[in-house]
């Protein structure tokens, strides 16, 4: 491999990886990743990721969008230390969480949740979660509420296209976490 290129590993149920596998057949596309079907929810998907070609020695990102919400608080602790044991010192995940707001849209989030079968199973407190990721060995690099995250991600496109605004949903924030070293 060389210096400048990267593994991708995509865990997911397996059921939901064959169905992305379709989707990008029928697009006709080349997928550069690796699936490596796991239940994250299950202690075994670390296993089943250093036998894809993972290498826990080497730095590593992992991106944990959308994943908090449909684990318990129990659930998503074991994930964190799990990622935490296979991940090298300096690595980094990000991810987004629920947090405790009441605003409609978070509301009208869970309800579609529950409407397509899921249900969201944990909401987090910024200290609940900083203390949650220190005691999984992980430090805060950047945590971002709606609004932080909107002026980060969406401030040039919003002020380029003012009639098609976007912004990032209230009641959710995002964190990117380091590895302690």
């Amino acid at each position: 491999m060389r210096k400048n290129d990267i593994e991708i590993f995509e865990l997911d149920l397996p059921e939901l990886l064959e169905d992305k596998a379709k989707r990008i057949e029928a697009c006709d596309i080349q997928s550069a990743s690796t699936a490596v079907p796991c239940n994250l929810a299950s202690p075994d998907w670390m296993e089943k990721l250093v036998r894809a070609g993972f290498r826990p020695d080497e730095r590593s990102f992992g991106s944990l969008l959308g994943i908090s919400y449909y684990l318990s608080k129990e659930e998503f602790a074991g994930l964190l230390k799990g990622i935490r044991s296979v991940m090298a010192e300096g690595s980094s995940i990000c991810f987004d969480y629920p947090t405790e707001d009441e605003s409609c849209e978070a509301e009208t989030n869970r309800t579609l949740a529950k409407g397509a079968g899921e249900e969201m199973k944990a909401r987090y407190t910024e200290e609940e979660l900083t203390l949650l990721l220190q005691e999984c060995g992980f430090l805060i690099y950047e945590h971002l509420n709606a609004k932080e995250m909107t002026e980060s991600c969406f401030l040039k496109y919003n002020e380029a296209n003012s009639t098609n605004r976007m912004k990032a949903p209230e009641g959710v924030a995002y964190v990117l976490a380091t590895a302690k070293i």
